[in-house]
């Protein structure tokens, strides 16, 4: 009976496990999700993760796309906000709200 209720548990266990995970790795492949935290990125002065993400590694003859070039800035993105996101078909669209100093701009991102 104890070995029963162990496997139940376990399986319980494992089953719930299953779910969340599920969940958040579908969450995380959402297009707003991607956007979020490749602006993170960029917010945080992680260029060249953001260029990672983009599939692009940071080249030397870059100068403004380094993470060291980008913090001696001085306009840099102090924060975002996700709008909305549109999908049709294969493609979507992420509008995002991106404060740089006291100044707001609108972007969107395909």
């Amino acid at each position: 009976m104890v070995i029963g209720a162990f496997a139940a548990a376990l399986c319980l266990g494992l089953g719930a496990t299953v779910v969340v995970m599920f969940f958040s790795a579908r969450e995380a492949s959402q297009p707003s999700a991607i956007v979020s935290a490749y602006l993170s990125h960029v917010e945080r002065g992680d260029i060249s993760t953001a260029l990672r993400m983009e599939g692009r590694a940071p080249k030397p003859a870059e100068v403004l796309l380094t993470d060291k070039a980008y913090s001696h800035a001085t306009d840099r993105m102090t924060g975002f906000r996700i709008l909305k996101t549109r999908t049709v078909g294969d493609g979507s669209t992420v509008e995002a709200r991106i404060q740089q100093k006291a100044a707001r701009r609108q972007r969107s991102s395909n």
